[in-house]
């Protein structure tokens, strides 16, 4: 297994754009082209996750608030999970079931992370999905506002607002955070997009955040 990580910590260059390439997929990760406008606690709060392994790959990104801390926490959480998602053979089950129990994990450590010490205010989106070349679909989960894109012929759909919208609610983005307080899995599940895309036809997948 592969393990390949971009953190917003080590990448602080104005308009530098760091790149991680493993085929078949890459990471990347930029502070951005111009200065920013509004507070923020580190210069580049943002993390990035690649695993490969004979299975196939998890990709993920996290968009930090309030300092880094919850970004690379939620990333490590990702990374510790993944082998077996990633292995020859995998019977995933319940995988809405499986990225809720991962969010709680990674929610748990910030908040525990914060009151051993670290930064209290600090908190994540998080964006994940996992491709598996055998397998007919491609799994996926979100909060806040961080996107998993699905290309296709026919352009790239934003699987958690498509997700929300099929459900009859209005997508929500931008407002919910890992790190904010303790979570109950009832709770978490209302703020969590977690669902199977078809992975035929697929062009490519693209996660991002701003």
């Amino acid at each position: 297994m592969t393990v390949r990580t971009l953190l917003g910590r080590g990448h602080h260059a104005q308009g530098e754009i760091a790149v991680c390439d493993d085929e078949p997929a890459a990471l990347a990760i930029s502070l951005g082209g111009a200065p920013k406008l509004y507070a923020h606690t580190d210069p580049n709060e943002d993390a990035a996750l690649l695993v490969r392994g004979e299975g196939g790959l998890l990709l993920a990104v996290a968009d930090g608030h309030g300092g880094a801390d919850a970004a690379e926490i939620a990333i490590r959480i990702l990374a510790a999970r993944a082998g077996p998602w990633t292995e020859a053979a995998w019977p995933c089950g319940d995988w809405k079931s499986i990225a809720l129990s991962v969010l709680l994990e990674a929610n748990a450590a910030i908040c525990n992370a914060a009151a051993r010490g670290g930064r209290r205010l600090s908190r994540t989106t998080l964006a994940f999905a996992v491709v598996r070349p055998r397998d007919p679909v491609i799994r996926f989960a979100s909060i806040g506002d961080s996107h998993v894109f699905h290309v296709t012929p026919e352009g790239a759909l934003d699987l958690a607002r498509a997700q929300a919208h099929d459900a009859g609610r209005a997508p929500e983005g931008g407002t919910y955070f890992l790190g904010f307080g303790e979570e109950s899995a009832e709770s978490l599940a209302g703020k969590l997009h977690a669902a199977d895309e078809p992975l035929l036809r697929t062009r490519a997948l693209v996660l991002a955040t701003d």
